[in-house]
């Protein structure tokens, strides 16, 4: 058996002084949501997919965003995670530089113009660990939770209008950058559509986790963490994926 990895083991933090471990039960509102099975076999990496407007991505690479707010997509009736680790996919679903902030329009221009269509291969360089995940109905998490996203707020009100009786999924991310990027084929019929996930896509490696490099360090990232809770306790907040990566299963690495 391996030794933890340094990076992983911050993405629950330990308690100390400075960064109490955040206590995620503290912010389930409503015990009788059924809480939503995450394979523990992606902590090393899956082959999953997630969709993500592209410079939304590159935000999540350099440690900008740490939380994605989602609704399921036309294919899904809801959105729900199923790994607790994926690779990001970035898209262009959205084309108008009007739905990023001023100063992410300016740092992400060149993903603005991205268009994975165009491209006989895509470069995935990103990953993600899926560090705590609720669903709420309440309107002001999109701005409380300003200080972890890109997003302007005409794109914050869209999303809220779209499927009213859906609720947000929040999803709190800690990214990390491959060691190589991997290459994936775009000539297949299921890479692009209005779905949130792409399983065990052809060319999307498995167990890249462990050579990755975070986009954050462990403190200023279990910062974050912290800050997210604090805030998220304010709200009718419904914890749903529990303490996804188990400190007892970094040691499998």
């Amino acid at each position: 058996m391996h030794a933890p990895s340094p990076h992983l083991s911050a993405t629950l933090p330990r308690a100390s002084p400075a960064f109490p471990r955040p206590c995620i039960a503290q912010l389930q509102r409503r015990p009788h949501i059924q809480r939503h099975e995450i394979h523990c076999r992606a902590v090393t990496g899956s082959r999953t997919c997630l969709k993500e407007w592209a410079p939304v991505v590159e935000a999540l690479r350099d440690g900008t965003q740490t939380i994605l707010l989602r609704k399921g997509g036309l294919r899904e009736p809801v959105f729900r995670p199923t790994d607790s680790s994926f690779l990001l996919f970035p898209t262009a679903f959205h084309t108008e530089d009007d739905l990023l902030r001023p100063h992410a329009k300016e740092r992400y221009r060149a993903a603005l113009a991205y268009d994975p269509r165009s491209a006989r291969h895509l470069e995935l360089a990103t990953g993600a660990v899926l560090t705590g995940a609720w669903t709420t109905a309440d309107p002001a998490v999109l701005q409380l939770l300003a200080d972890f996203h890109i997003w302007a707020p005409r794109f914050l009100d869209a999303r809220l209008r779209w499927r009213p009786r859906q609720p947000i999924t929040v999803l709190e991310l800690r990214a990390f950058r491959l060691a190589t990027p991997a290459r994936l084929s775009t000539a297949g019929p299921d890479v692009f559509g209005c779905f949130s996930w792409l399983r065990d896509a052809p060319g999307a490696p498995q167990g890249w986790l462990p050579s990755s490099t975070p986009a954050l360090d462990d403190v200023p990232f279990a910062a974050r963490q912290l800050h997210c809770r604090r805030l998220l306790s304010a709200l009718a907040a419904d914890e749903i994926c529990g303490d996804l990566v188990q400190p007892g299963t970094l040691g499998a690495l």
